[in-house]
């Protein structure tokens, strides 16, 4: 959150994926709020977490 919170008042608008294990509704509001282009929760074997990533690309390129 450091990272994100640094690049944005810095007016660095970059496109940023916040990728965690931590679940709680207000880093994600946090996260929201900041702009991120996604959030993704880290689970288990981290199998569904890299789907998700590679989806969230996808998604985004085609947005280009």
């Amino acid at each position: 959150m450091d990272l994100l919170e640094a690049l944005r008042n810095e007016e660095n608008t970059l496109p940023f994926i916040f990728f965690t294990k931590n679940t709680s509704p207000l880093v994600r509001y946090k996260a929201h709020q900041m702009c991120v282009l996604g959030f993704i929760v880290r689970e288990g074997t981290g199998k569904k977490s890299i789907i998700q990533l590679m989806r969230l690309l996808n998604w985004s390129e085609r947005d280009r």
